[in-house]
């Protein structure tokens, strides 16, 4: 018998820097809303769901997040956003590749808006669209 061995790749996350007011807003949009964040002891990115705590806390990842040093919001928007992303000039819209333990492997920047993710997660998000992204239509 021959055994072939084929290596699966997560697939890409397409995420939005938010304010935390406006994570709040969206709220309502189930597991739309992600807090990425890095913990005192850790260099590793963690992908938290808010949403998902009340379902299961493993799933949601956020085990450590509220203590973490480092942490920002984003909409999780898709491949709807991933195709309106250059349509968007005010926020870097990111595709994250995670990894099987929520941590993140790979960040690329899709519509040229060149912030690096550690600096959103050092300093948060804090500015409000000026674009006024719909995000229901994203």
């Amino acid at each position: 018998m021959i055994s072939v061995g084929v290596g699966l790749k997560n697939p890409k996350i397409i995420l939005m820097p938010i304010t935390e007011e406006e994570s709040k807003k969206y709220a309502s949009l189930f597991a739309s809303v992600y807090l990425l964040y890095r913990c005192d002891d850790s260099e590793e990115i963690q992908i938290g769901i808010p949403d998902l705590q009340s379902y299961s806390f493993i799933a949601a990842n956020m085990y450590g997040a509220e203590y973490a040093a480092e942490k920002a919001y984003f909409y999780c928007g898709g491949s709807n956003l991933a195709v309106s992303a250059d349509s968007i000039t005010d926020r870097p819209i990111y595709a994250i590749v995670p990894t099987c333990s929520r941590t993140v492997a790979e960040v690329e920047v899709l519509n040229g808006i060149d912030i690096e993710l550690n600096q959103i997660l050092s300093s948060g998000y804090d500015r409000v669209s000026q674009n006024k992204v719909n995000i229901k239509e994203v």
